[in-house]
């Protein structure tokens, strides 16, 4: 158990978002904390995709390259109307240096985002520990643990907590949206393509068909439920492989093997977006402030570039007479106002 212990952030979340803003904090030398409620890191890999802007923010941890030695460089899009090859879309003109979107799976990212972190602040993660209540006293914010586990005082708390996290639930912030109609199945398999690192998108009336190099020898098939494969959605793992494989046979040129599925997955799309993303010392970061769709990884990346800006606002939890933070509610209402644009 730890007794009231006084950091200048608390993070509650260690996910790939609270893994970065810490590592972000490490390098500024602010003192903080990650609390994650999970014990195990998690085994399933929904986003891949990491985008050229979030490479050049890696560099600031020094990971970059870590990420890119075990991903695959996406360096072109490859689009197609049925069966029918319809053009390309290069990444070579993008700016800055990365001109290239890197896959890789949220597991081995959020793996090397974890060392990275215990390098640069060992002990500053602490796994098994669910977060219970949040309290504003004057300049600070009391942050209790269930169970006793512990109490830390910290100038600023960050929820990186996901959809349903208790940051925002207990800092008493609105979470408007809903659901999309939309369904869809994803699944990795053998490559089979000769696409080699090239992304496909499969437009058609039948419906959408996008593909991703995975590391390994592996694709990624994500397809959009419509018509007939809407009205029998599959429920076994099996039934998805054979189901996505036919989408595949149908709506595109290409063949997948089901025997060779590694993961499977359904999910549906939706909007959340907290209001406000931050008040006075409290901040919501990633799923906790904004839900959105999370094919080519977009809700994994906005994640990040809000931690990006946290970490700016940061400076401002130090500031003030003896480390008041006298400055920080109105750097909160700043970062409210950027990341809901």
């Amino acid at each position: 158990m730890m007794n009231d212990v006084d950091v200048d952030v608390v993070i509650v979340g260690g996910g790939p978002v609270g893994l970065y803003l810490g590592c972000l904090l490490a390098v500024r030398g602010r003192s903080f904390v990650v609390l994650e409620k999970r014990t195990e890191p998690i085994d399933h890999s929904r986003s891949i995709g990491i985008h050229p802007p979030l490479l050049e923010s890696m560099q600031r941890i020094s990971l970059a390259e870590r990420l890119i030695d075990e991903g695959v460089r996406i360096q072109r899009g490859r689009g197609y109307w049925n069966s029918r090859a319809i053009g390309t879309m290069d990444f070579a003109r993008l700016p800055g240096p990365y001109r290239f979107v890197l896959s890789l799976p949220q597991t081995r990212t959020e793996s090397h985002v974890r060392t990275r972190l215990e390098e640069l602040a060992p002990g500053s993660r602490l796994s098994g520990v669910a977060v219970e209540s949040l309290e504003q006293e004057g300049g600070r914010v009391h942050v209790r643990a269930v169970s006793g586990l512990g109490t830390w005082t910290a100038r600023m708390v960050v929820g990186c907590d996901g959809k349903r996290g208790v940051v925002r639930t207990e800092g008493g912030f609105d979470f408007p949206g809903g659901p999309y109609p939309d369904r869809y199945l994803m699944g990795d398999f053998a490559e089979s393509t000769g696409l080699g690192s090239d992304a496909a998108l499969c437009l058609g009336r039948s419906g959408l068909v996008e593909s991703f190099p995975l590391p390994s020898g592996e694709r990624r098939w994500v397809v959009r439920l419509a018509g007939s494969d809407a009205e029998s959605a599959p429920e076994s793992a099996s039934e998805m492989a054979h189901s996505i494989a036919g989408i595949v046979r149908r709506r595109t040129p290409f063949r997948v093997d089901p025997e060779t599925a590694s993961m499977t997955s359904a999910f549906g799309v939706e909007r959340f977006e907290a209001v406000p993303m931050a008040k006075d010392r409290i901040f919501l970061a990633g799923d906790a402030a904004h839900v959105i769709s999370p094919i080519g990884g977009q809700g994994m990346n906005l994640g990040w570039f809000d931690a990006n800006a946290v970490a700016e606002c940061a400076a401002a939890a130090v500031d003030g007479v003896n480390g008041s933070g006298t400055r920080l509610p109105a750097a909160a209402a700043r970062y409210a106002a950027k990341r809901s644009r």
